[in-house]
């Protein structure tokens, strides 16, 4: 199983994008994709609950950039 982790706040300009690039690909292999939102404010939220991934979210008084990828690793 492969993991793709994305950590994000405020994409909406290319989450979807992003999302559809990654479910878009034929590759014979099983994976699951974990997106780790930090209080976005925008519609990023609601684009990333239109695919199949698993959504965390954290608080972004909590976020610097080694808590969400060392969050992310963990939920890997």
């Amino acid at each position: 199983m492969v993991s793709i982790f994305i950590r994000c706040k405020n994409e909406e300009a290319c989450i979807g994008d992003v999302l559809s690039m990654i479910f878009e690909q034929f590759i014979d292999v099983k994976f699951e994709v974990i997106v780790l939102d930090s209080g976005s404010t925008d519609q990023t939220l609601e684009i990333v609950k239109k695919f199949n991934v698993k959504l965390y979210e954290i608080a972004p008084e909590v976020f610097t950039f080694g808590y969400a990828l060392n969050k992310g690793i963990s939920l890997t």
